[in-house]
């Protein structure tokens, strides 16, 4: 019996071996087609919730810069009514000052031409 006991023993033994190594090929067969099946994926537990995120941040960023472009040219076709005008006034102001002054440098110009040929004068009368 002893023989029949051990050939059992050892039979055990081996079977024991055989079911780890079966279930350690079995997780690793399970591991590898599990990641080539989600290989690419973005829909893997977090990064998925991360991704969808992500992109309706994307998505509500461009809506407001939408928005926000489309006041801006609203803004600036109203104050375009209101600047033009006033900038035009201006421009207009500022080309009848200009004219005053051309008239001013003219008059200064001559006074000195006179007060010059006055100096002249008086140099040779002494």
């Amino acid at each position: 019996m002893s023989g029949a006991s051990s050939s059992l023993g050892l039979l055990s033994e081996v079977a024991g071996i055989v079911v780890v190594i079966s279930g350690a090929a079995g997780g690793v067969v399970t591991f590898l087609l599990r990641r080539r099946n989600t290989s690419g994926q973005i829909n893997t537990s977090e990064a998925g919730v991360l991704w969808q995120q992500s992109q309706d941040m994307r998505d509500s960023l461009i809506a407001e810069k939408h928005v926000v472009e489309e006041q801006r040219d609203r803004l600036m076709a109203l104050q375009s009514d209101k600047i033009i005008p006033a900038l035009e006034g201006t421009n207009a102001t500022l080309n009848g000052v200009q004219d005053v002054l051309r008239g001013v440098l003219t008059a200064f110009d001559r006074q000195t031409a006179l007060l010059d040929e006055i100096l002249l004068r008086l140099k040779e009368l002494r």
